[in-house]
């Protein structure tokens, strides 16, 4: 593709230099550049990666989340999606960000993008995603079609957005992946506008009756070994209060702190449902048998 083809970027929301902070990046055909000499080319697929040289266990998370990738899409999988009653739950709290024609949202750790394609498609926001994962990055632009969103490789606590660029920011169990939960928030408070809202879903230590809460007070050294192999800080695990305190020392009002009745939403979404999917999804397979997600 050329300069004068047509532009990778479609949301219209506009990039900041990651390296100098300051100044915008403007697209020129397949590649990002900055007056400050940075610049970053999109690959084979149309991504662009903004995230500066990773250190060591970035480099490695970001490998893992991309081999990790290869072998789940949350897009496609029948119960991961929103008819349980986590999914449930969480459409709710994303109708409350009340996003309308002409608003912009960021959606941090957007993964192969079905809440970013569901929320631009159904309320005419336009949208753009981050994620750490270029595997993740890659599917989604491949299947956005004509949708004005995009998605882009980039850190969670390094946005590269000016000040005061969103009217909402959302980000759904990607807190618990982060070494840095402070800088995360403050990024957040910083790119959301004045009277913007963000929506922040992720793991707490204070919710008990889990096999997670079981596994860390009866096997703590192995419980630490596997949440690190999932890609989470487990010394971030923190209380609900613990994480509203941070996200106030960002500069965040907190709305509405809502907990979850974990033990019986696992049974029902993992258990009990599953098996009344079982039907439809055998026939649902049957009948798309790419693998591709059908529109409900």
């Amino acid at each position: 593709m050329d300069a004068s083809s047509a532009p990778i970027l479609r949301s219209g929301i506009a990039l900041r230099c990651p390296r100098c902070k300051a100044a915008p990046l403007q697209e020129a055909g397949t590649t990002l550049r900055c007056t400050c000499g940075y610049f970053s080319e999109a690959d084979d697929s149309g991504v662009f990666d903004l995230a500066l040289a990773p250190n060591e266990e970035e480099a490695r998370q970001r490998r893992t989340y991309d081999v990790r990738q290869a072998g789940h899409d949350s897009d496609s999988d029948p119960f991961h999606c929103f008819t349980t009653f986590e999914g449930l739950k969480k459409t709710r709290a994303l109708r409350r960000l009340g996003l309308r024609p002409g608003q912009t949202f960021l959606e941090i750790g957007c993964a192969s993008g079905p809440v970013l394609a569901s929320l631009c498609a159904n309320t005419g926001a336009r949208g753009i995603g981050i994620d750490i994962s270029a595997a993740s990055v890659a599917r989604q632009m491949t299947r956005r079609n004509n949708a004005a969103y995009d998605a882009l490789c980039a850190p969670a606590d390094d946005l590269p957005f000016a000040d005061a660029s969103f009217d909402a920011v959302l980000s759904l169990d990607v807190l618990e992946h982060l070494a840095r939960p402070e800088t995360f928030m403050a990024e957040i408070a910083r790119v959301l506008k004045p009277g913007g809202c963000a929506l922040v879903k992720g793991n707490v230590s204070d919710i008990g009756l889990t096999f997670d809460w079981l596994q860390s007070r009866l096997r703590p050294a192995r419980w630490r070994a596997s949440q690190t192999e999932l890609g989470h800080f487990p010394e971030n695990f923190r209380s609900k209060a613990e994480h509203a305190a941070v996200a106030r020392a960002a500069g965040l009002r907190i709305v509405r702190m809502q907990g979850a009745d974990v033990f019986w939403e696992n049974i029902a979404d993992y258990v009990i449902l599953p098996r009344l999917y079982a039907p439809f999804m055998r026939k649902r397979c049957s009948d798309n048998p790419s693998g591709e997600s059908v529109p409900t």
